[in-house]
C-alpha cells in the first residue's frame, strides 16, 4: 500500500476488503464523488490534515477501518 506518490491534495476510496485506492480528482471537484454509500479518506498535506468522510448509509465495518487506514497514512506521511 505504500507505493503512492504523495501529493499535497490526495483522496483514497476504502474498498470491502480493508483496502485504500487512490482517487484521482482535484480538489476544486471532491463535492462530485461523495456519495452516501462511499467512506473517503481525504488527506491535505499543506496544512497537514487527514479527514474521514462517511457516507450516511455508508457499512459501519468501513468506518470503522477508516480510522485505522487514517492512522497508518499519518504514520507515512511523517
Amino acid at each position: 500500500m505504500s507505493d503512492v506518490e504523495y501529493q499535497n491534495f490526495m483522496v483514497f476510496e476504502l474498498l470491502d476488503t480493508g483496502e485504500r485506492q487512490k482517487v484521482e480528482v482535484e480538489e476544486v471537484d471532491l463535492h462530485s464523488i461523495l456519495a452516501p454509500e462511499q467512506v473517503f479518506v481525504i488527506v491535505n498535506e499543506e496544512i497537514r490534515r487527514i479527514y474521514i468522510w462517511k457516507g450516511a448509509k455508508s457499512p459501519v465495518r468501513k468506518r470503522f477501518i477508516s480510522s485505522r487506514v487514517a492512522s497508518g497514512l499519518q504514520e507515512e506521511l511523517v
